[in-house]
């Protein structure tokens, strides 16, 4: 039997919000609504589950229940990049021989090489402009192991940033660690203790639960989304990490200053040229945003799950995960339970 990624299970039972004073418009960008199988060409999307933005305005996706990787074009075309063809499972090789285990991560450098989170087979894979799969760093093994990529150990990997000098960041999720994969290929342990809690501080004396989002800003400040604590993080380039948005109340929805906030499993992060920081507020069913002030506003969305696209509030999400954000500061949203991609404009 199939299995499913978490995010199903959860149930939000908070009130609906307001939607913020400065809600986006949100616009269907692709993808039908419908799920559906692939091979190939402009099959329906199918729990779409993390985004990237690559040269050329073009958006790759991670399509998790597809067990592939598509692009999306400027114009809104959805492409097969690799996967999916040869059904679930693991395989390295070609783009239709490649095999993906529910993919909920991915990252694209400059020069267009993909990195996917390879969730379910705890591996973190390269595709090239080919379509040709590779795995970089993971044994297959579900635990924790640093050092040389091929012999690293992960869990249930989410998240992936890439930071300026080429260090892939890994929202290691079921180790309950962040961890840097280098140019060199060696794996460590940015923060994070190994077990799920809630504690700030250094390195490894700080604790997470089931991080799932992870973005990095021109400065190197990592950004997590700490899903099972219902928060959002900060990593310093020193190692230290800090508490942003959320206090930590189960199931809440409420905009305000950031550690007042109340969120539900946020499950992404994406931070833009400027340093503005958006969130994925997953189990809320809404996109928001850390103003300058640390105050958490709500951009999309108003807590409670449907499929409609409308200013601010008045839209509804069903279950929004991985986020990316333009030079022009559209964000573009995978949303998940809706088997859609939106893109919310200021």
């Amino acid at each position: 039997m199939k299995r499913l990624p978490r995010w199903v299970l959860v149930v939000s039972g908070c009130p609906a919000a307001a939607g913020g004073a400065h809600g986006f418009m949100v616009a269907t960008f692709a993808g039908s609504g419908a799920p559906g199988p692939i091979p190939g060409g402009v099959q329906p999307l199918d729990a779409p589950a993390a985004l990237a933005l690559g040269p050329a305005g073009i958006l790759y996706v991670a399509d998790a229940r597809n067990q592939d990787v598509r692009t999306i074009d400027p114009s809104g075309g959805i492409r097969w990049l690799a996967g999916g063809a040869a059904g679930a499972g693991y395989a390295d090789g070609p783009p239709g021989a490649a095999r993906f285990l529910l993919p909920e991560g991915i990252a694209v450098s400059g020069a267009g090489l993909v990195y996917v989170a390879d969730t379910h087979n705890n591996r973190i894979r390269t595709v090239d402009a080919s379509g040709d799969v590779a795995t970089l760093a993971g044994d297959g093994t579900a635990g924790w192991r640093d050092g040389p990529g091929a012999t690293a150990e992960f869990f249930a990997p989410h998240g992936l940033a890439l930071d300026a000098i080429g260090n892939l960041y890994v929202a290691d999720t079921l180790d309950h660690r962040i961890r840097k994969l280098d140019a060199s290929g060696n794996v460590s342990t940015v923060a994070g203790s190994g077990v799920a809690g809630f504690a700030d501080g250094p390195g490894a004396a700080a604790q997470f639960s089931a991080p799932e989002g992870v973005a990095v800003d021109a400065a190197g400040n990592v950004y997590v989304a700490d899903t099972g604590n219902d928060r959002i993080r900060e990593i310093d380039p020193g190692g230290t990490v800090t508490t942003l948005a959320g206090n930590g109340a189960a199931a809440g929805c409420a905009d305000g200053p950031g550690v007042s906030a109340e969120l539900y499993r946020p499950a992404s992060v994406a931070v833009d040229a400027t340093g503005q920081l958006f969130f994925a507020d997953t189990g809320n069913h809404r996109i928001c945003r850390l103003d300058p002030s640390g105050s958490v506003e709500t951009l999309a969305g108003n807590c409670a799950a449907g499929d409609s696209d409308g200013q601010g509030g008045a839209a509804q999400l069903a279950f929004p995960r991985g986020l990316a954000v333009d030079a022009t500061g559209h964000v573009y949203v995978a949303d998940t339970g809706n088997n859609r991609i939106r893109k919310l404009s200021p």
